[in-house]
């Protein structure tokens, strides 16, 4: 009986070990890394691009899936709402915040933009709106940036870093596409980023 006793015990002993080190060691540390992914995918320069390629698609009007499309780039950690205007193949952004309070605005809103129209073949025109301004930028004025069709640059990983991913964050093209001076909304014609 005593044997048997101490059989439990140890079976007992084990199965709490096998507990607390799974628990509280592997468990805790594929949350931490969860955790630090998470936060990586709200910078543009940390973002992982390959979270948005199921959302890729030849026309603006699926409202869900550029809903999702945008929710799995930087900012989405902000409230927004959108708005389509179909005949124009222009998306507004409604930001609840104001543009800044919000860490590296420029940065993640070029990212975005040119992910978006990257995944979005139509997408002519993108309007970002916050509470203290609006900036707008259209396909032309990206597409005058880089030497490849937008949708091209979703094909391949290395390409999107090469050319999206390192030229967007050159400071003169952040203060080209997005100058302190917010503007009203996008155009066919506009000259304003």
């Amino acid at each position: 009986m005593k044997q048997k006793n101490v059989r439990i015990f140890l079976l007992m002993l084990v199965t709490f070990l096998v507990y607390w080190f799974l628990n509280y060691g592997v468990v805790a540390e594929l949350r931490l890394r969860e955790s630090i992914y998470e936060h990586a995918q709200t910078s543009a320069y940390f973002h992982n691009i390959q979270e948005i390629l199921p959302y890729r698609s030849p026309y603006l009007g699926d409202a869900s899936n550029t809903g999702n499309l945008f929710y799995h780039l930087p900012l989405h950690q902000y409230p927004m709402t959108f708005e389509i205007d179909p005949e124009t193949c222009t998306l507004t952004v409604h930001y609840d915040t104001a543009a800044e309070t919000t860490e590296q605005v420029r940065e993640n809103l070029a990212y975005n933009t040119l992910a978006a129209m990257a995944a979005i073949d139509n997408l002519q025109c993108i309007q970002y709106v916050f509470q203290d301004g609006t900036y707008c930028i259209t396909r032309q004025q990206v597409e005058e940036r880089f030497d490849v069709p937008l949708s091209a640059l979703l094909d391949d990983t290395e390409q999107w870093e090469k050319a999206a991913q390192h030229k967007i964050f050159l400071e003169t093209v952040l203060a080209e596409w997005f100058p302190m001076e917010i503007d009203a909304p996008c155009s066919s014609d506009s000259q304003q980023v």
